[in-house]
């Protein structure tokens, strides 16, 4: 039965409550209020205006407490083992994450306690240990039980330990209780992955990962943040992960309105403050460049990367549901990126619309070399290998990229699909065009090279049928990081050249797609003096030259610009 003097009890954790499929359970208040206390009378704030006072948790901090130790299986042990805690910066989480360190150290009855407070790189896991340090230093009960090191903690049954992921070795933990503050700041996942194994002997281990939102959507932090929005949904069942978001969930919400600031900001008014959010909102508003920074650190949202050129919001929302077997024997149009041997071939088949169907739909496989992909994994966290399982990325044997196997793929979508044109970027492809060419007719190659004047045209019809929502990419995760990963320089004439911001950041699908799709739009017209006249003005770019050099398709400056601003 529910206390009434207990607030935290009832109150709301966004989309999501603990006291669903809890049958398992029970809710142990005294236990949950023992952890709040334990707060307010052991520990004190040290920074700020309130430093030296006792640390009374906020009322959704204390829900959060209260329902992680109140809540218990039929042996006593914890409900929780695993939580996702993400607020919007500067609400208190890295003093939370001190706090709970301590707490698991002294009160949970855990011989040879081990814990850890990790995080991506020293100075991050240090700011968080030298919180805990000081709680300690200020609080002459907390001193009697534990001995504070330069970076670990001692008492009579275990320690607390800092650590971070470019520590030398990271084996051999028997963990009890790890918390990873600021998780977004994970460089790869090796860290998360070792010391989640490592608690795998404990009666009641505990994971807590706090954390900001990022942009980077291959990372450790936006895969647990994805699993947290399944159980908040109820499409993931498990009723051991608590998840705790406050964020803005509409991308498109007022980020100028503090009713919007309250949804991933909890201690506005305590921690933050209004007249500083609305200083860096309107900051987000004159200043461009630094919008997405807003709000990502103040919105808690999840965004692409500065500068990024194609609206993620929109491609989002494209349709994902593919149904292959109605594509067989359906017209298409297949687009070739080679790069170079050591690189990234994409092959890309576009659909055009059908009678039945509005959207054109995209099908996409990705060649690499074997010997390098897990290297490329543990270098730059991209799930190729993960990619490779889902039949996405195709591996070739050796150091480089073997053509014959992007051929072999042309021939089976030759056999399966009525493949109209094999359009190509000439870099590096001189095998795979002789070889389609001597195969099934000089007629079916097409050739669009990445000079600004001959790119341009397909990027922004890409761009505009995004937009749109009419591209079906079936939900494909390879082309959708590697359109968020594209950005375009503008010539002096407004054309766009797409451009990779790093190395690592390949955009070879998003070439392969855009170049087989600007002639797919084609074929939605009768004729080519057609298209023509539809887009016929004074400032054309460039309209149909000779037969020979139809690749270079292209709408005016001004359409193109109509589409970005």
């Amino acid at each position: 039965m529910k206390d009434s003097s207990k607030p935290w009890v009832d109150f709301k954790f966004p989309n999501y409550d603990p006291h669903t499929d809890a049958d398992r359970y029970e809710l142990d208040q005294t236990a949950g209020q023992r952890a709040i206390d334990f707060f307010s009378e052991c520990i004190t704030h040290i920074k700020g205006e309130l430093a030296g006072k006792p640390f009374n948790l906020e009322l959704w901090q204390q829900s959060f407490i209260g329902h992680l130790f109140g809540w218990k299986k039929s042996d006593g042990t914890r409900r929780y083992s695993e939580v996702y805690y993400s607020t919007g910066r500067k609400n208190g989480k890295t003093s939370i994450a001190a706090g709970l360190a301590i707490y698991t150290l002294l009160c949970d009855n855990e011989l040879g306690c081990e814990v850890y407070l990790a995080a991506g790189d020293r100075n991050q896991a240090g700011i968080c240990y030298d919180i805990m340090a000081q709680m300690i230093a200020r609080s002459p009960e907390l001193q009697k039980r534990c001995q504070v090191y330069r970076n670990h903690v001692r008492t009579p049954d275990g320690f607390c330990k800092v650590i971070s992921a470019d520590a030398p070795t990271k084996l051999g933990f028997n963990s009890h209780c790890v918390i990873l503050d600021e998780l977004i700041s994970q460089p790869k996942r090796d860290l998360v992955d070792v010391l989640i194994t490592s608690t795998a002997a404990r009666r009641q281990p505990l994971v807590v990962y706090l954390t900001t939102a990022g942009w980077d959507r291959q990372s450790i932090c936006y895969e647990k943040y994805e699993y947290a929005k399944g159980v908040c949904k109820g499409t993931i069942r498990n009723s051991t992960f608590f998840p705790v978001v406050y964020e803005v969930e509409d991308q498109d919400a007022n980020y100028f309105s503090p009713e919007t600031w309250k949804l991933a900001n909890p201690n506005l008014g305590t921690s933050i403050s209004e007249e500083w959010l609305a200083r860096n909102s309107d900051m987000a508003s004159e200043t461009p460049a630094f919008e997405n920074t807003f709000r990502t650190l103040h919105l808690n949202q999840w965004c692409e990367a500065e500068n990024r050129f194609f609206p993620m919001a929109d491609f989002d929302e494209c349709p994902t549901m593919i149904d292959m077997d109605t594509l067989e024997g359906e017209e298409c149009y297949i687009g070739c990126d080679m790069a170079s041997k050591e690189d990234v071939a994409a092959l890309c088949a576009v659909f055009p619309p059908t009678p039945g169907r509005k959207d054109y739909v995209v099908l996409g496989k990705y060649f690499i070399p074997r010997s390098t992909m897990f290297e490329r994994v543990r270098k730059h966290n991209v799930s190729y290998d993960q990619w490779a399982k889902q039949g996405r990325v195709i591996t070739t044997p050796g150091p480089t990229i073997e053509p014959e196997r992007i051929f072999e793929q042309v021939a089976e979508w030759w056999n399966l699909y009525d493949v109209k044109e094999f359009v190509y970027d000439p870099h590096g492809a001189e095998w795979i065009v002789a070889k389609v060419e001597n195969t099934y007719g000089e007629e079916i190659t097409v050739m669009i090279s990445g000079a600004v004047t001959k790119i341009s045209g397909p990027i922004m019809t890409m761009y505009e049928k995004i937009r749109q929502r009419r591209i079906n990419f079936g939900g494909c995760p390879v082309l959708r990081w590697m359109t968020a990963n594209t950005t375009v320089e503008f010539s002096k004439d407004g054309l766009v050249k797409p451009i990779k911001p790093q190395s690592h950041l390949k955009i070879d699908g998003v070439i392969a797609t855009a170049i087989a799709l600007s002639r797919a739009v084609l074929s939605e017209f009768d004729m080519e003096e057609e298209f023509i006249s539809k887009y016929e003005s004074d400032d054309m770019v460039m309209l149909f030259p000779d037969k020979e050099d139809q690749d270079e398709v292209y709408l005016s400056d001004d359409d193109f610009m109509n589409e970005i601003y």
